[in-house]
């Protein structure tokens, strides 16, 4: 069997606000999670290095390259929920771009919409503005390399370790890895995700995990009497009663397509929005018609006017296996044992070729804010009788997101189409 890569993006979402900017990073590494495997950066000395804030056609970019794999999910099975993570899907593969020459690199840049360099600054400057423990917001990477078979390239190693600041470990790839790897995962997503892997195949030497962490309450949590039953439309046809929660936004939202808005979380630097297809029953049009940079003017654009806004709460789980998706995107040669060029990445016994990429979400909302658990946040209503004011109701199925208001990071873009994934 040929020896394989396998990448694991992995992720948590919990929303919540307030960024802070960590600054400059520790001089020298000291590992955050105690695990059998050997870290091979402890007590090693990081480099600082320069970070670049994304610009528009990036964001641009990152967001159709999300939507366009939820188009894929969807049209395949449109009356469930999708959740995503374009911030761990980017930073995943961006720091294996560091590995690949050749044509296999130019086309994971075409995919990932910059220059490795260019990349490699963004995903620092994500890594850190992104950070913060009020709101807790937490990103992390990990490489684990099997001990026997594989020998892995040291300029590869030092610009992992000081960009993306990864847990570097060498393990045997047996059931002691297995155990490590699914303990440092529970660990970063404080068991939000408790599990990454059922085993690790006999023929992987390599594997790259990231999560992301994000818990966040609301900036005016709802009230007990904002909560009422109301009912949810389906694609098909079908109702279901669900809990609706009521409020009155000041960020409108608004396109030919749909009508939305943002919800901050506290703080006010992170919201989570949602977008409503103007007509009943067309949501899988509405996805193939909506573009990257369509969605991500209008995120980044709100109106500042009051709308009336019903949201239900709901929670789900997701995992979505993106190899198929990548290749759809161009991104051929990685996954292929006779084409692909990792040659930077090390060495090994045969040809290194990415064999999975896998991403798992979790995400739930209620009445004080958003956790990484299970839920999705959706929702849109009016009540009573107010006179000239804007309606939001997202009573049938709607695109939402979790944003990063001043970069415009789409740290999570999914679609709630089902409330039978509801999980009070």
């Amino acid at each position: 069997m040929k020896p394989r890569i396998k990448i694991l993006s992995l992720l948590t979402c919990i929303p919540m606000l307030a960024v802070s900017m960590t600054g400059c990073q520790p001089s020298v590494y000291e590992p955050t999670v105690k695990v059998n495997a050997k870290n091979l950066l402890t007590g090693t000395s990081l480099s600082s290095v320069s970070t670049a804030k994304p610009q528009e056609d990036f964001l641009c970019h990152m967001a159709e390259v999300s939507l366009s794999i939820l188009r894929k999910e969807g049209s395949t099975s449109l009356g469930e929920n999708w959740l995503f993570s374009p911030l761990s899907f980017m930073m995943a593969l961006s720091l294996t771009a560091n590995g690949a020459e050749n044509q296999t690199l130019s086309q994971m840049e075409a995919v990932l919409g910059d220059d490795r360099e260019s990349l490699n600054r963004t995903m620092a400057y994500y890594r850190e503005a992104l950070t913060s423990q009020s709101p807790k917001i937490q990103m992390a990477n990990s490489l684990w390399m099997k001990e026997d078979g594989f020998s892995p390239n040291e300029d590869f190693l030092r610009t992992a370790a000081n960009y993306y600041r990864p847990d570097i470990y060498s393990a045997p790839f047996d059931d002691s890895t297995l155990s490590d790897i699914n303990q440092w995962v529970s660990a970063k997503t404080e068991g939000q995700i408790p599990k990454i892997l059922d085993e690790i195949p006999e023929d992987a030497v390599l594997c790259l995990i990231n999560t992301l962490l994000f818990d966040g309450k609301w900036e005016t949590p709802y009230e007990e009497h904002q909560v009422s039953s109301g009912k949810f439309f389906t694609e098909d046809g079908e109702s279901y009663v669900v809990p609706m929660m009521n409020s009155i936004e000041t960020q409108y939202l608004e396109n030919d397509l749909a009508t939305g808005f943002l919800k901050n979380y506290e703080g006010g630097k992170y919201a989570f929005g949602a977008l409503l297809p103007r007509q009943a029953g067309s949501f899988g049009q509405f996805l193939s018609q909506l573009d990257g940079e369509t969605l991500q003017t209008t995120i980044q654009n709100p109106q500042h006017e009051e709308v009336c806004v019903l949201l239900p709460k709901f929670s789900f789980d997701d995992s979505l296996s993106l190899q198929e998706h990548l290749k759809a995107l161009g991104m051929t040669d990685a996954f292929s044992g006779k084409d692909a060029d990792f040659s930077s990445l090390g060495t090994t016994d045969g040809p290194l070729y990415i064999s999975q990429v896998l991403q798992k979400t979790h995400i739930a909302v209620s009445e004080t804010g958003t956790q990484a658990s299970a839920a999705t946040e959706v929702g849109f209503s009016t009540t009573g009788s107010l006179p000239e004011i804007l309606v939001v109701s997202l009573n049938r199925p709607f695109l939402f997101f979790i944003v990063e208001k001043e970069s415009g990071a789409l740290l999570f873009l999914g679609t709630f189409s089902h409330p039978e994934d509801f999980n009070s």
